[in-house]
């Protein structure tokens, strides 16, 4: 899942699009990672074979994780926003997932 520090920009996009829907947007994930502020953008993902994942993301040696609580709503949101564009054709992240999806899994 792509992550970016600007944690105050996304939190300003996050507020302007609650207002425009007039619900909870499911482009961003609010929390943390190494003790700082994160956002784990949604509207970045992607779909991915375990193949493709070289090895996990580690500072000075140590895995770096994040709580099961982060890690269980980026999962329930991930599946919500993958389920949303196939079957309702709506497309909250930037990529086709769905087409992404078909094309990894035809290799």
């Amino acid at each position: 899942m792509p992550i970016s520090k600007q944690y105050n920009k996304y939190k300003d996009i996050y507020k302007s699009k609650k207002i425009k829907i007039k619900r909870e947007p499911l482009n961003f994930i609010f929390g943390s990672v190494k003790g700082e502020k994160t956002v784990f953008l949604i509207q970045n993902m992607f779909p991915c074979k375990e193949i493709y994942i070289i090895e996990k993301y580690t500072n000075n040696g140590m895995d770096i994780e994040i709580s099961e609580v982060t890690q269980d709503k980026i999962i329930r949101i991930a599946e919500r926003v993958l389920k949303l564009a196939k079957d309702r054709g709506i497309h909250i992240a930037f990529s086709n997932l769905i087409e992404f999806k078909k094309e990894l899994l035809d290799e």
